[in-house]
C-alpha cells in the first residue's frame, strides 16, 4: 500500500506547504549568515573590565538576545555599570569561572554620597546574585537624636525628612542594638567584610566603607555554553522561550550547531499534525497554565479587604499563588490573621501598590495587659518597618518611687493605667511612654526599676490622636482606652523587598508565584508554562516600552 491510496496527492502537497509555511522558521541571514550568530560574536571590553561574554551582554554594542535578562551591562565612558534590584552599581571585576561579580555603589550625582538604603534586603541574596562568604551585614539606624556613642557611624541620608534627624551606618551590633528604640526605623545593609571592620576600628568613614566594593554569585548553567561553543556556535538567549539559545551559522538551536535532519523531525511532527487535525485527539496542557488561571480569578478576600494578589495567599487562594511567610488567614470576624515571627498579627489594609500593610498586635487588641509581655518583632528578610512609625515603650510594675522620680513634663498621670501581674506585690502601675522621652538617657536608670517593658510600634496618625487626647482636659476617657484606640490603628509595614520583581512578570503578561524550588515564579499565559521572574516574548526588555 502506499500513502496515495489513503490520502490524494494534493491533499499531501497542500498539508506539506501548509506545514512548512507555519511550523519550519526559515532563518532570517545576513550574507549566508545567520544575523544572531553575527550579533553575538566576541567577548567585549569596557575599559579595564574586558572579556565580557554570555551570560552578560553590553546594551548599545548587543543586542539583549545575546545573554538572559538582568545581566545586561551598560559601558560609559570606560566604566561598567549593572542595574541590580533597581539600583545602579559599578561593575569592577568578572570571573566567568568562579561565577563571581566583583561591585560597587554609585555617589549619587546631586549629593556626591551613597543613597541610604530604604528597604531591607535578604540576608543571603539581592536579586537573583547571591551574597558571597566575604559579604556582612551592617545596622542602618534612621530618623535618630543625636547619640555621641554612635557619632563615628554617622553619615547623612536624604530619606528622612526631620531635619533634626540623624542616621547612623552601625557596623557593631551590640551598639546598634542599645539605640535601636531611640531611632525612627533600622534595617540590614550589606557590605564587605573588610568594611566592616573599617567601620568598627574606624580606619574608615562611613562614606568609605560604603563605597568599597563587594562580591555577589551567580548560578547560569555553563555546560549548555561550552557545549555550543565546542558544536561552532555562539551563546545566547531565547527571549521568546526564556530560556539559553545557541545561535550557529545557519540559525539559532536549542543546544548544539549539530541538530537532526528536516527529513528527521519532519516525520513525528507531521505525523502529529495529521492526527491532531483528523482524528482530533485532545492535547492536554501543563498544570501552569492551571495555576495561571487559578492565580488570576482566585484573589484573597476577607471581609473588608478585596483583590488582594501577591504575595499574599491562604484560605481560598493556593499557596503556589503567594510567597512563604504571607500567609492570611480569615477569622470569624470577618477579618485577616497574619503570623510573623512568633506572634499574631491582624491585618487592617494591604496597598498593593506602595506594598505596604497595616498591621495591629492581636495580643493587644482591645488590650493593654496581656498574657504575655514581648515587644513587637519583624521578620527583616520580608518586611521592613515604615517611616510613618514611632515607638510606644509600656512600661509595667512600677513603684510609687520610680512615678515619684519622672519629670512632670511626661504628664504621667495622663499616661497611666493599672494591670495586675503575679508576683509584683502592689506595684499594678502601668504607663507608657513616646520614644521621643527615652532618648533622655538620664531616665533609663530610673525606668529600668519597673518589673516589665515592651515595645510595640504606632503610627504616627495614632501617636497624635493620643498626644492631642492626653492634653485635651473636656475627654473623660481614661489612659488605658486611648493607649487601646492607638494600638488598635496599628502601624505600617513595607514588603517591597520581595515583591519589587512582581512588576517586571505583570508587565510581560504574567502573574507572580511561587513554588517549593523557587520562590519567584512568574506563571504565563501563552505557552502553559512559568518561568524565573517575567515571561517570554514580551520578556524584561519590552515590558515597558
Amino acid at each position: 500500500m502506499h500513502l496515495k491510496d489513503f490520502i490524494p496527492s494534493s491533499l499531501v502537497i497542500s498539508l506539506f506547504i501548509f506545514f512548512l509555511s507555519h511550523t519550519v522558521a526559515f532563518p532570517k541571514c545576513v550574507c549566508g549568515i545567520d544575523f544572531h550568530y553575527a550579533a553575538c560574536n566576541s567577548s567585549l571590553q569596557c575599559g579595564r573590565l574586558g572579556n565580557i561574554h554570555y551570560p552578560f551582554w553590553v546594551n548599545g554594542s548587543q543586542p539583549n538576545y545575546c545573554g538572559p535578562p538582568f545581566f545586561g551591562l551598560d559601558c560609559l565612558k570606560d566604566e561598567a555599570t549593572m542595574s541590580i534590584w533597581f539600583k545602579k552599581f559599578r561593575v569592577l571585576d568578572l570571573d566567568i569561572r568562579t561565577q563571581t561579580l566583583k561591585i560597587a555603589r554609585i555617589n549619587d550625582s546631586s549629593t556626591g554620597r551613597i543613597n541610604c538604603p530604604l528597604f531591607n534586603t535578604s540576608k543571603d541574596s539581592i536579586g537573583i546574585f547571591r551574597y558571597t562568604s566575604d559579604v556582612t551585614m551592617i545596622r542602618v539606624l534612621h530618623d535618630c537624636p543625636l547619640i555621641n556613642d554612635l557619632s563615628s557611624y554617622e553619615y547623612p541620608c536624604s530619606v528622612v525628612n526631620n531635619n533634626q534627624s540623624h542616621s547612623y551606618f552601625v557596623a557593631d551590633e551590640s551598639l546598634a542594638k542599645k539605640y535601636i528604640r531611640s531611632c525612627g526605623y533600622n534595617i540590614l545593609f550589606p557590605v564587605s567584610r573588610s568594611a566592616s571592620e573599617g567601620l568598627r576600628n574606624h580606619s574608615l568613614g562611613v562614606g568609605e566603607a560604603l563605597g568599597k566594593e563587594f562580591e555577589l554569585k551567580w548560578t547560569a548553567n555553563e555546560t549548555h555554553c561550552e557545549d555550543c561553543m565546542e558544536s561552532g556556535g555562539r551563546c545566547g538567549y531565547d527571549l521568546n522561550f526564556n530560556t539559553p539559545s545557541c545561535f550557529c551559522r545557519d540559525k539559532p538551536h536549542q543546544q548544539t550547531c549539530t541538530s537532526s535532519s528536516l527529513f528527521q523531525s519532519f516525520i513525528p511532527t507531521f505525523s502529529f499534525f495529521f492526527f491532531s487535525v483528523f482524528i482530533a485527539i485532545p492535547i492536554c496542557f501543563s498544570d501552569d497554565n492551571q495555576q495561571y488561571e487559578d492565580c488570576r480569578s482566585s484573589l484573597y478576600e476577607c471581609g473588608e479587604l478585596k483583590g488582594i494578589g501577591y504575595p499574599f495567599w491562604g484560605d481560598a487562594r493556593p499557596q503556589f499563588c503567594g510567597l512563604q511567610g504571607f500567609e492570611l488567614k480569615c477569622q470569624a470576624g470577618g477579618y485577616p490573621l497574619m503570623h510573623i515571627d512568633s506572634l499574631d498579627f491582624r491585618v487592617l489594609n494591604i496597598s498593593l501598590p506602595t506594598y505596604t500593610m497595616t498591621i495591629a498586635r492581636t495580643d493587644f487588641w482591645n488590650e493593654t495587659c496581656p498574657e504575655q509581655f514581648i515587644s513587637t518583632t519583624l521578620n527583616f528578610t520580608l518586611f521592613d518597618y515604615s517611616g510613618t512609625n514611632r515607638n510606644l515603650t509600656l512600661f509595667y510594675a512600677c513603684s510609687d518611687e520610680v512615678l515619684s522620680e519622672l519629670p512632670d513634663s511626661w504628664n504621667i498621670t495622663k499616661k497611666n493605667f493599672t494591670c495586675e501581674i503575679e508576683d509584683s506585690g502592689n506595684n499594678n502601675t502601668a504607663f507608657y511612654v513616646e520614644e521621643a522621652l527615652l532618648r533622655l538617657d538620664n531616665y533609663l536608670g530610673i525606668l529600668g526599676n519597673c518589673d516589665i517593658n515592651v515595645t510595640l510600634p504606632v503610627s504616627l496618625a495614632a501617636l497624635d490622636e493620643l498626644l492631642k487626647a492626653e492634653n485635651n482636659t473636656g475627654i473623660q476617657v481614661s489612659s488605658g482606652d486611648r493607649l487601646e484606640k492607638a494600638l488598635n490603628m496599628g502601624f505600617d509595614v513595607n514588603y517591597g523587598a520581595v515583591s519589587g520583581w512582581c512588576m517586571y512578570c505583570n508587565g510581560s503578561g504574567g502573574i507572580c508565584g511561587s513554588s517549593s524550588t523557587y520562590p519567584y515564579n512568574c506563571f504565563c499565559p501563552d505557552d502553559n508554562k512559568s518561568y524565573p521572574f517575567l515571561c517570554p516574548k514580551k520578556g524584561y526588555f519590552h515590558a515597558f516600552e
